[in-house]
C-alpha cells in the first residue's frame, strides 16, 4: 500500500534526527510532490527547510489561487503564517479585473494566478538575503525533539 503523507513526515522526522542526509533527500523528494502547500510552510519552518524549494512554491501556490484561506487551512498555519499568507495575497490588489485589468505591481493583463510573489514572500516571511536552496541539507535536531536539548 502507498504511505500517507503523515507516515512519510514521521520518517523524514527521524531521518532528520539521525542525520541520514542520502534517505532524508530522498524522502524530502517524495514529500515535494505528496505534500500539500499548508505541509510545506509547515515542513519549511519545523525542519528548517530551502526557501526556493519548499517556502516560495508553497505561499506562491497560495497566494494565486482565486479562493482565500480556508478557516481549517488557518488553523493547520497558525495566527503569524495565516496573517503572513494573506498580507502576500494582499500585496496583489486587483484593479479592473472584471475588464480585464491587472493587480498591482503585475505586468499588464497579468492575472493573480500569473503574478510572480517571490519577492513579497521573502519580505513578508524575513526571508534573509543570504538565504540559499541549500538549506535543505540542514537539521534543526531542537525543532524535531519539540523543544530545547536541556543544558
Amino acid at each position: 500500500s502507498t504511505m500517507s503523507c503523515e507516515e512519510w513526515i514521521a520518517i523524514l522526522k527521524l531521518l532528520s534526527l539521525w542525520r541520514f542526509d542520502v534517505g532524508r533527500k530522498r524522502v524530502l523528494a517524495i514529500l515535494q510532490d505528496v505534500a500539500d502547500a499548508i505541509t510545506k510552510i509547515q515542513l519549511y519552518e519545523e525542519l528548517d527547510l530551502g526557501v526556493e524549494e519548499w517556502l516560495i512554491p508553497a505561499v506562491s501556490s497560495l497566494a494565486q489561487r482565486p479562493a482565500p484561506l480556508t478557516e481549517v487551512e488557518g488553523e493547520r498555519l497558525g495566527t503569524r503564517n495565516t496573517v503572513r499568507v494573506f498580507r502576500v495575497r494582499e500585496s496583489y490588489t486587483c484593479t479592473g479585473c472584471r475588464r480585464g485589468g491587472s493587480g498591482k505591481g503585475a505586468a499588464p493583463g497579468q492575472t493573480r494566478t500569473e503574478h510572480d510573489f517571490t519577492s513579497r514572500i521573502k519580505s513578508v516571511f524575513h526571508v534573509r538575503a543570504n538565504a540559499t536552496a541549500n538549506a535543505s541539507a540542514s537539521i534543526n535536531v531542537n525543532a524535531i525533539m519539540g523543544g530545547s536539548s536541556g543544558n
